[in-house]
C-alpha cells in the first residue's frame, strides 16, 4: 500500500515540478515582451498619462503623431483651407505636436 502511494506522492511531485518549469519559461518569456515594450515607449518619448498603461500611452501618442502627419500632408496638398492656414504652414502641425506630444 505504501508502495503504490508513494508513487502516487511522486507522480504528483513531477507534475508540479513540470508546472513550475513551464510558468519559469512563460515568467521568463512575459519579462522579455515587457523589457521590448519598454523600449518601444523610450524611444516614443516616454508618454505616460499617470494611470494609463505604458502601451496605451504609446498608442495614443503615435496616433497623434498619425493624425498630425496626415494634416501636415493634407495642408501640403492643397487642403491647407480646411484650417484657415496658408500651405507655407504646413509643418506647423508637425511641430506643435513635437513639442506638445498628444496632449
Amino acid at each position: 500500500m505504501e508502495n503504490a502511494t508513494t508513487k502516487r506522492i511522486v507522480s504528483k511531485i513531477g507534475k508540479l515540478q513540470d508546472q513550475i518549469r513551464e510558468l519559469q519559461m512563460w515568467k521568463e518569456s512575459a519579462m522579455v515582451v515587457l523589457k521590448d515594450w519598454d523600449e518601444v515607449w523610450e524611444a516614443a518619448g516616454k508618454p505616460v498619462k499617470y494611470g494609463d498603461s505604458k502601451s496605451k500611452s504609446v498608442r495614443e501618442y503615435l496616433t497623434a503623431a498619425i493624425t498630425a502627419i496626415n494634416d501636415c500632408v493634407d495642408c501640403a496638398n492643397g487642403r491647407e483651407s480646411e484650417w484657415g492656414d496658408r500651405a507655407e504652414n504646413a509643418f506647423n502641425f508637425l511641430h506643435r505636436f513635437l513639442l506638445n506630444g498628444n496632449d
